[in-house]
């Protein structure tokens, strides 16, 4: 769960910067989440042999069977992971019966934002720190 006091535009802006894309079409606003992100956010390391199969596949560390790899890596594929604007909510679609998938994906990305955001206030605070000490210095 995330900080109450995240808003939604922080969301929204730290969601393309990591290199999502936002998608509109009539009354409908999502932000749809590429492979390339989902695999950093699930910290998925996979290598490829030369004839597109896979060679290994970890997972935060831990080595994953080629089958359970490749189960994991179709339902990224396939399923559609999005945050919808409108509601501010997530959805999915195509979850191929990888219930659970989804829960993971939102979960994960709800820390990634959450971390964010807790280290830019760290520096924000570190910085008043700075000033306060500078304007002390000063005589203020």
């Amino acid at each position: 769960m995330l900080n109450p006091s995240i808003t939604q535009k922080y969301k929204i802006d730290t969601l393309l910067s990591l290199g999502c894309k936002q998608w509109q079409k009539g009354s409908m606003n999502r932000i749809y989440l590429p492979e390339p992100v989902l695999h950093q956010l699930l910290d998925l390391k996979v290598t490829y042999y030369n004839t597109g199969n896979i060679g290994s596949i970890e997972q935060g560390g831990e080595v994953l069977s080629n089958s359970q790899g490749s189960k994991v890596l179709s339902s990224l594929t396939y399923c559609k992971f999005y945050y919808d604007v409108t509601s501010d909510s997530y959805g999915y679609k195509h979850s191929q019966g990888y219930v659970d998938l989804h829960s993971i994906v939102f979960r994960k990305l709800d820390e990634y934002i959450q971390s964010k955001y807790d280290t830019q206030r760290a520096v924000v605070a570190e910085r008043e720190v700075t000033i306060d000490e500078l304007n002390a210095a000063l005589g203020f």
